[in-house]
């Protein structure tokens, strides 16, 4: 983010300030538009770009690391059922056993 606006405002800079001298013609305004709308679909895919590039989801400020749904995990009474590339796996987690299974000492 911060990055595109800085090569925003160098572009900006080089355009008004050395190719055309205070006078921003129509296909310089095109750049900007351009870069514009470049930097509203980066910020769109944001997400998917991190984790490409780094490997590791984006959970940002505000958010919580255990809301998985979006990640293919999903928990119901102590059972979490995790698709990791098409593959299910079944794990136990919490209590384990059945959600109606008698307990020790009833």
């Amino acid at each position: 983010d911060t990055s595109y606006y800085a090569v925003g405002l160098i572009v900006l800079s080089v355009l008004a300030g050395v190719v055309s001298k205070g006078i921003i013609y129509w296909w310089e305004a095109l750049i900007l538009l351009v870069m514009y709308f470049g930097y509203v679909l980066l910020m769109y895919y944001n997400r998917k770009l991190y984790t490409k590039l780094t490997g590791k989801e984006l959970v940002l400020p505000g958010e919580s690391e255990d809301t998985q749904e979006e990640e293919g995990t999903a928990a119901t009474n102590g059972m979490a059922i995790v698709v990791h590339n098409g593959n299910s796996v079944a794990a136990t987690v919490g209590g384990g056993g059945p959600p109606n299974s008698p307990k020790k000492g009833n």
